[in-house]
């Protein structure tokens, strides 16, 4: 009930994956809780913005779901959760640079052009 609550609240492919997950999880038929989310994650997410690697790593949290008890599955998030933020940084850190170069770019280009219809 709780997958289904988040996915309410979230909409989009990600409320749809949590919608989803939780109607399986709901209706219990001895599946892995590992398999349904891997499964409900490479569904609802193939075709979104996310990179293949992306949702490769995201279906794989769900190897601790279920398995560990609920400190582990905290510090799996956790870690998770940070893995995500340093992940962050770097594609931060990469936009920077390449707005840079853009931006020189069109400066080089506008002289360029200048310098044409002189």
């Amino acid at each position: 009930d709780a997958f289904i609550k988040i996915g309410e609240r979230s909409g989009g492919q990600v409320g749809e994956l949590f919608k989803l997950a939780g109607h399986r999880l709901n209706r219990y038929d001895g599946e892995p809780i590992e398999r349904v989310w891997t499964e409900c994650v490479k569904r609802c997410l193939s075709k979104s913005q996310m990179s293949e690697s992306d949702v490769e790593r995201l279906a794989e949290l769900g190897t601790g779901l279920g398995l560990l008890d609920a400190k582990l599955q905290e510090e799996l998030l956790v870690a998770y959760t940070r893995e995500l933020e340093g992940g962050i940084a770097l594609l931060n850190e990469e936009i920077r640079g390449k707005t840079g170069f853009y931006r020189a770019m069109g400066v080089l280009a506008g002289l360029f052009i200048t310098l044409i219809l002189i």
